[in-house]
């Protein structure tokens, strides 16, 4: 990069500047729910007129890729399935003896309805609940939740179904609780849940989903750990939860 001075209507080289070349902060911006991807070319520190090579990922798997040079405004649609995708975008640089790759931008970006793919393909697996009145975190027996989906917005929370399943420690057997007991010993309907996120790592779980995304009630945690929708269990009141601290684990 040339460094000059001007004097009067003159330029006076003084030195040539070298500078690694650079996407600033802003280089890139994703619109997720159009799926659009924008590259800013003012936020490019380097040589004008630079090829650029745009390549997509999905979990390291090496999808499509675009080309664009660093002074134009592109904008990109993306057409294929929604989803969080890698975008990484490199230059090539020609050196003494050949041309060598150089990386300047790489992060995962979400292309679709976060709201709606976020769970996808996912498992919540949760093993510690905050109890209720109690204030305090309490360990319990793993349980897990999959085939999640979006439901909609109540009152400001996201709202989400799901099932909930156990894994045999024993075994690795996977078994539904699509049926529980109750207190009076009833078969009471479990799945689909109903699931409104806290945060994200937090959630409150309820069971019997209506029409409306509305539940019957909610599950206790009984002297062994176990989850249960009892008040007692063999004559022993059981704890009652206020929310779950979720995990969130590729499907099992």
């Amino acid at each position: 990069m040339p460094l000059f001075l001007k004097i009067g209507n003159d330029f006076l080289l003084l030195q040539q500047i070298y500078v690694k070349e650079k996407l600033l902060e802003g280089a890139v911006e994703v619109k997720s729910a159009e799926k659009r991807l924008y590259r800013n070319p003012e936020y490019f520190i380097g040589s004008p007129n630079t090829e650029f090579i745009i390549k997509f990922y999905r979990k390291n798997e090496y999808i499509t890729q675009v080309q664009c040079d660093s002074n134009s405004k592109k904008i990109f649609h993306i057409s294929f399935e929604d989803g969080f995708y890698d975008v990484e975008i490199s230059m090539k640089k020609k050196t003494l003896f050949n041309t060598d790759k150089v990386i300047l931008h790489r992060k995962k970006y979400c292309f679709g309805d976060e709201k709606k793919i976020i769970f996808k393909n996912k498992t919540l697996f949760i093993n510690q609940v905050m109890l209720l009145d109690l204030e305090k975190e309490e360990s319990c027996r793993p349980f897990y939740i999959n085939n999640i989906n979006y439901l909609g917005d109540c009152e400001g929370c996201d709202v989400y179904s799901g099932e909930l399943f156990f894994i045999n420690s024993r075994n690795g057997v996977k078994k539904y609780a699509d049926y529980m007991k109750n207190t009076d010993g009833q078969s009471v309907k479990i799945n689909p849940l109903r699931i409104e996120l806290k945060t994200k790592r937090t959630c409150y779980i309820g069971y019997g989903l209506d029409d409306n995304m509305e539940y019957n009630d909610e599950f206790t945690l009984n002297r062994d750990g176990r989850l249960s929708i009892s008040v007692k269990d063999n004559g022993i009141r059981n704890k009652s939860i206020d929310y779950y601290i979720l995990e969130v684990k590729e499907n099992v």
